[in-house]
């Protein structure tokens, strides 16, 4: 596959339907449907051992995966529970003012109807239980427990992979159907998110899923547009074929939330270790574009795999050393949190330019280019003075230069004024 693979037909048409104007621009990519401010709430993150060190970087919320707390490491015999690394996970991310998400599932091997089975997790934990009254159990005791303290639960793991869930979709239409009761009889103001697909192939299965009725019970649509080792813009064909299938089934009012995406990164030292992985610069890129471009394409929630992933990780190994990908990840939550974002377009060079407004209707403007570097005559009635960079340094724009700024892969904050952003 090409580095930057080119943006397919489909794309193109699906968001020239979502187009809006832009001054100065040919023509459009995508728009957000919904215009409402961007909060923290939208940078959600991954952490696999929270207790060893804690993201300095500013998120919203943390989906418990990986985490040695799923159905088989809490009950991993019947009746004789562990909960003691979820408790303090909930309490640490609560501490930290933290939004947690609970994923349900992973059958413990005396529950699973498959026990001899191998899974991603062990043997039988891509199973279905055996029996509805243990699942049944294991919601009711684990949102009991946590009442008040988690309000979100995604019901299991990307199922269109069989080494997560080996059943049928009616199966698991049926597992949700189950916890969804159970977990608003607890407390009705709880949110349940549907089961996770992933990648392009997932499609199918949330198509199914959804013809169903599996719609009737979920609050959130949760899916995980993974589609490395190709770049965001590849994310935004994605996120509108997901969108289309929830407006097919009568399900495109609910949220649209990225429970897991992320690309291979180099760690220090591995400058050519993995061919897929990507540099750090090019990862801090591809960090920045893949927020700007869920967040206008739709996408409510967007959770980072993962903070200390040592394949796919923020951090280096050491758990303290900050990747400069973790350092655009922060960059960015500066950029888009309290701002409306209007929408995005792209030029006949190629270049993207996504528009955005704080309260005080002071504009500023998000440009990059995916494949090239050139120089971008910026609209005299944009009025810019200055643009900062992904390190967080900022260069002044001098209007003698006919107010040319260099545009390249790495996205740019065109800004009218010094004090904002």
């Amino acid at each position: 596959m090409h580095r930057y693979p080119d943006l397919t037909i489909k794309t193109l048409i699906f968001t020239a339907i979502l187009s809006i104007s832009l001054p100065g621009l040919g023509s459009s990519q995508v728009s957000q449907q919904s215009i409402r401010e961007i909060d923290v709430s939208y940078f959600g993150m991954h952490i696999h051992r929270a207790e060893n060190v804690w993201p300095n970087v500013v998120f919203g919320s943390w989906r418990l995966w990986d985490t040695g707390t799923d159905w088989a490491s809490l009950e991993s015999v019947r009746g004789q529970w562990d909960f003691n690394r979820l408790d303090k996970y909930v309490a640490l991310s609560l501490q930290h003012g933290i939004e947690p998400v609970l994923v349900l599932g992973n059958s413990p091997v005396w529950a699973s109807s498959r026990p001899l089975e191998a899974s991603a997790y062990g043997r039988g934990g891509a199973a279905e239980p055996r029996s509805l009254s243990d699942w049944e159990n294991y919601v009711r005791t684990v949102a009991t427990r946590y009442h008040g303290r988690v309000r979100y639960y995604e019901i299991w793991n990307e199922p269109n992979l069989t080494q997560f869930f080996s059943g049928s979709v009616k199966t698991m239409l049926e597992l949700a159907r189950v916890a969804h009761i159970v977990l608003k009889n607890v407390d009705p103001t709880i949110q349940v998110l549907s089961p996770s697909p992933t990648e392009k192939r997932g499609i199918k299965w949330l198509d199914e899923f959804l013809r169903l009725g599996g719609g009737d019970h979920v609050d959130i649509i949760a899916y995980h547009f993974y589609v490395r080792p190709a770049p965001p813009e590849q994310m935004v064909t994605l996120i509108g074929d997901v969108k289309q299938i929830m407006d097919r089934h009568g399900q495109g009012k609910k949220p649209l939330w990225n429970t897991e995406s992320g690309w291979d990164i180099l760690n220090a030292g591995q400058e050519s270790a993995r061919s897929n992985a990507l540099s750090g610069n090019l990862a801090a890129d591809f960090v920045t574009r893949a927020l700007v471009l869920n967040w206008v394409s739709g996408v409510s929630r967007f959770y980072w795999y993962a903070w200390d992933n040592t394949i796919m990780g923020l951090v280096e190994p050491n758990k303290r050393s900050l990747k400069f990908a973790a350092i655009a990840y922060s960059r960015t939550a500066r950029w888009l949190i309290g701002v409306v974002m209007e929408g995005c377009k792209t030029d006949s060079d190629g270049t993207w330019v996504c528009k955005m407004n704080r309260q005080n209707e002071r504009s500023a403007w998000i440009v990059w280019n995916p494949e090239k570097h050139l120089e971008m005559e910026l609209p005299p009635q944009w009025k810019a003075i200055e643009y900062q960079t992904l390190d967080g340094n900022t260069h002044q724009i001098s209007t003698q230069d006919s107010s040319r700024v260099p545009i390249s892969s790495s996205p740019i904050l065109v800004k009218t004024d010094p004090l904002q952003w």
